[in-house]
């Protein structure tokens, strides 16, 4: 699925892949119990690589791309993943 959305998304807007993506998940969740921010990341492992295969970013290794702070949103009985990409242009 992440590699259709991707797709369609890369088409549409000519995306070119940043040299080095800077990727931030904002996860929007239903109630407030508490979570792990660690567990919600890792269960976007296969979206993440959709997005590699879409050609959305070049590549999920640590040359490629760096994480910024993940955040988790409260809205009542909503759930959702966002996901963020830009150029990182830091020094890192």
């Amino acid at each position: 699925m992440a590699f259709m959305v991707g797709k369609a998304g890369v088409f549409k807007a000519e995306w070119q892949a940043p040299p080095k993506a800077i990727v931030k998940y904002t996860f929007i969740v239903p109630d407030l119990r508490r979570r792990d921010p660690d567990n919600l990341i890792a269960s976007c492992k296969a979206i993440l690589d959709g997005l590699v295969d879409a050609g959305v970013i070049r590549d999920d290794s640590g040359k490629q791309m760096v994480f910024d702070q993940p955040e988790i949103k409260y809205i009542k009985g909503k759930r959702a993943i966002i996901i963020s990409i830009g150029e990182f242009m830091g020094t890192t």
